[in-house]
């Protein structure tokens, strides 16, 4: 079989994903791929600019997807030929996945282009396509929609009541779409809210200032996906939400209350993750189980259970950051899962549990920030440890920093500032791998600041340090210039080369459909404190371009090295 035979008997085509390629490929989409069924270039960088003409001649397609970033470089725009033009004689189309795509298309418009051409879509998504409203009654003919996705878009309109009779949805996305509206129970074609939308399993409903819960929800069992996240809801999260669905993202509300009494975690729906974070929650802290529970930026007030444990046994990711919250760290933190543990900005108090640093072989990142435990920190950490992040800055910890902390060789974020620690400059870190920051501001360290040779194993030395503070405490002597120049990640490196990230700890936001394997819900970010001129202020999101040193309000003495010098 010779080449061109070959290509024309392509019937699926997937290049999705970056690519080396800056074009469409020499043979473009003309007669030889005639008979192609598939064509998935998503996110590719193949086709820029204009879609091309010649994919309105692939009349055999059943699936087509040019999704593309909305900006930059590799945009995509629908305007000559338009979108008409393009799926004009793509009647045999099931599948139309045109995310990012720059359509810039009315209402009536984009609606009856598509359900002229194609009716039979089964999937249509138009996240990102700069589409206009109101929604045209022509989109109605769409009868075997089983996913529909038209976030972030400008439809400034009312659900349309035709919506009601796609009965085959699965997936509804019309998130931060300015609709209006969005309680589709009301409408009249239906005979009771129970009837709508049978077969829904994920609903993403962000952004659209919603009020209430839409009621129809009240009927729903085992739904995959919830998203009411960024509205205006209020009152009390009623209880028959527990059964709905697997992942819940009821975040940045006006939920004031939660109904009591909790269902029995024994007997509930098993639930993924459980999103109530930005809300104004208060009493006591919900004992829900999920795989991943988002607490944080509530009014919660009392202790941590004692019986915790028995609440996180499947629980990899628990935040109650930024509440009300008194007492200590109950000794059952012992007997979980965790990977990710943040009880920062609140009350609490006491030494910390020893097997958070010392045996919990799964934590991954620990934020501790701006509490009040005292003591000294835990000494006998192990090889096993997992910690990536320890964030204790603002608390009342005493003692040296224990030197077993070098166990912890994926540690790349360390924050111990603002507590009474001391003891002389602990550079045996220089021979943690990944290390990248390292913040030990306003403690009582003193002595030399000193990264003596021949004590590195592999010659380290810090080479990824991107953060250093030592501020406020009592250095002494002078600044070698041997100890800043050893730091490699804090040079500037040539336009083109690699950069050096921190790692995102998995909870990116969910729902998303870049991220198909990710796990849902809640999100950790590493969080620093650094001074500019005199002010404090919170970096999030550290840039992999950060280079930051301050060695202020010391007792240094002598030249200051020229690597300082900017």
């Amino acid at each position: 079989m010779g080449r061109e035979s070959a290509v024309t008997n392509i019937r699926s085509c997937c290049l999705s994903r970056p690519q080396r390629q800056s074009a469409v490929p020499a043979f473009g989409f003309g007669k030889k791929l005639a008979n192609l069924t598939h064509l998935n270039v998503s996110y590719s960088g193949l086709l820029v600019g204009q879609v091309p003409i010649s994919i309105s001649r692939l009349t055999k397609l059943i699936s087509l997807d040019l999704s593309s970033y909305s900006y930059g470089p590799y945009a995509l725009k629908l305007e000559k030929p338009d979108l008409g033009t393009i799926i004009r004689d793509l009647s045999n189309l099931k599948e139309l996945n045109l995310d990012g795509v720059n359509i810039s298309s009315s209402g009536t418009e984009w609606c009856q282009a598509i359900s002229d051409s194609v009716p039979g879509l089964q999937l249509l998504s138009l996240q990102e396509s700069s589409l206009s409203g109101p929604i045209d009654s022509s989109l109605s003919k769409l009868q075997n929609l089983s996913i529909l996705r038209l976030d972030f878009n400008n439809l400034s309109s009312h659900v349309p009541d035709f919506f009601a009779n796609f009965s085959s949805l699965t997936v509804l996305s019309l998130s931060g779409c300015g609709l209006k509206g969005i309680d589709l129970s009301i409408s009249h074609r239906i005979v009771g809210s129970s009837l709508l939308f049978p077969s829904l399993d994920t609903l993403k409903l962000q952004s659209c200032n919603l009020m209430a819960i839409p009621s129809f929800l009240k009927h729903k069992k085992n739904m995959g996906l919830l998203d009411l996240s960024n509205n205006r809801i209020n009152g009390v999260i009623p209880k028959w939400i527990w059964g709905i669905g697997r992942s819940m993202n009821l975040s940045y509300n006006l939920f004031n209350d939660i109904e009591r009494p909790l269902p029995d975690p024994l007997t509930m729906m098993s639930i993924n993750s459980l999103d109530l974070h930005s809300n104004m929650l208060q009493g006591q802290i919900p004992l829900l189980r999920a795989q991943f529970l988002d607490y944080s930026n509530n009014y919660f007030t009392g202790s941590i259970p004692i019986n915790i444990s028995a609440y996180l046994l499947g629980t990899s990711a628990f935040s109650l950051a930024n509440n009300n919250l008194t007492g200590e760290i109950p000794a059952s933190i012992c007997d979980t899962y965790l990977q990710i543990l943040d009880l920062s900005k609140n009350n609490l108090s006491g030494s910390i549990q020893g097997c958070l640093l010392e045996s919990l072989s799964n934590l991954q990142a620990l934020n501790l920030r701006e509490n009040q435990f005292q003591g000294i920190l835990p000494q006998n950490i192990n090889s096993s440890c997992s910690l990536v992040t320890i964030d204790f800055y603002g608390n009342k910890f005493e003692g040296e920093i224990p030197k077993s902390l070098s166990k912890c060789e994926k540690l790349e974020f360390l924050d111990l500032g603002s507590n009474k620690l001391a003891g002389s400059f602990p550079y045996w870190l220089g021979n943690l791998p990944s290390l990248k920051v390292l913040v030990l501001s306003e403690n009582g360290f003193y002595g030399r600041f000193e990264c003596p040779p021949g004590v590195y194993v592999g010659n380290h030395t810090f080479e990824m340090l991107q953060i250093l503070d030592i501020s406020s405490n009592n250095f002494t002597g002078s600044l070698p210039s041997d100890c800043f120049t050893r730091m490699k990640a804090m040079m500037i490196r040539p336009e083109g080369t690699e950069t050096i990230g921190f790692s995102h700890f998995g909870l990116v936001q969910w729902g998303d459909p870049y991220y198909h394997n990710a796990p849902p819900s809640a999100y950790f970010e590493d969080v620093v404190t650094v001074t500019a001129k005199g002010s404090k202020r919170e970096l999030v999101k550290i840039p992999t371009t950060t280079a930051y040193i301050d060695v202020s309000n010391n007792r240094f003495e002598g030249v200051l090295p020229e690597f300082l010098k900017i």
